[in-house]
């Protein structure tokens, strides 16, 4: 079975705080096991979540062309996708379409669409270092509560927390 999933808030959080953990010499060891254990549960976990879906075919033509569909998907992030474009551009129906999708990614087409441009309001928030509203505006969402709560609930915390977390 063929499957990506994009690396979920938890996974995240726990590689954050490897990499930005101040942790004395003497314990560097215990602590990089303990959260190599986490990070294997969290994808135990991520596993155990989508065992339960149905799996359809899928031969190398579909694959190839859900890869060109993720990649028209992902060139613009201020505008939701089309299914029916994206059923039309990659010569499926957009049952199927969204199935195969769903199985290879993990995924809706717009939950996939609505995480990744929640990961580039992030990049954003921390190396670009834009404002919240700057971030909201450029992903294209008109009302920034909006943006906040999509935000939240694909990260784990607020824009303006996220901000200033990584901006200190």
């Amino acid at each position: 079975m063929l499957f990506e999933e994009f690396v979920v808030a938890p996974l995240l959080k726990v590689v954050d705080n490897i990499v930005t953990a101040n942790v004395p010499i003497l314990l560097q060891d215990f602590y990089y096991k303990l959260k190599t254990q986490e990070l294997i549960c969290q994808l135990l976990i991520a596993l155990v979540n989508r065992d339960g879906k149905k799996l359809y075919g899928l031969n190398i033509a579909d694959i190839k062309m859900l890869y060109q569909v993720k990649e028209r998907l992902l060139q613009n992030l201020e505008e939701a996708p089309c299914i029916a474009e994206l059923s039309r551009f990659s010569g499926m129906s957009e049952t199927k379409l969204k199935r195969l999708f769903n199985q290879v990614f993990g995924k809706s087409i717009f939950q996939y669409f609505q995480n990744f441009r929640m990961q580039e309001a992030a990049r954003l928030l921390k190396e670009e270092r834009l404002s919240v509203s700057e971030v909201g505006y450029q992903l294209g969402f008109s009302n920034l509560g909006h943006f906040a709560k999509v935000f939240e609930e694909v990260m784990g915390v607020k824009p303006k927390q996220y901000s200033k977390l990584t901006n200190n």
